[in-house]
């Protein structure tokens, strides 16, 4: 295994609720997923609408909750994103995790994520 890491940015797990807009014409679909882990630069998200592809240009909004000592009232972080990659996913982690037929996306932010609260 290559323990060399490639990425520009720090990968952090967290699991957020994230709402997935494919910005692509001619039809604008939504779709809700969750974070498997995120940085500055991108997502890996799952969701059980694989409709996105490769290539796509999508509108990201996660829900950050409130956090005692952090961010008081909660708020979103949004930002527009290209995917880079789609994968199969075909476990679940004991109920916990994606259903079967699910999928992952990768996801790079076009520019810095917003904060809103």
């Amino acid at each position: 295994m290559d323990s060399c890491e490639r990425r520009r940015h720090r990968r952090l797990p967290i699991a957020l609720v994230a709402l997935c807009r494919d910005s692509s014409p001619p039809v604008a679909k939504s779709s809700q997923a969750r974070t498997v882990n995120a940085s500055t630069g991108g997502l890996y998200i799952e969701t059980s609408a694989c409709t996105l592809r490769a290539g796509d240009l999508v509108e990201i909004e996660m829900s950050i909750p409130p956090t005692t000592g952090v961010l008081e009232s909660g708020g979103a972080i949004s930002g527009r994103a290209r995917v880079l990659r789609i994968d199969a996913v075909t476990g679940s982690d004991e109920g916990n995790g994606p259903s079967l037929g699910s999928c992952g996306v990768a996801v790079e932010f076009c520019q810095r994520p917003k904060l809103r609260m």
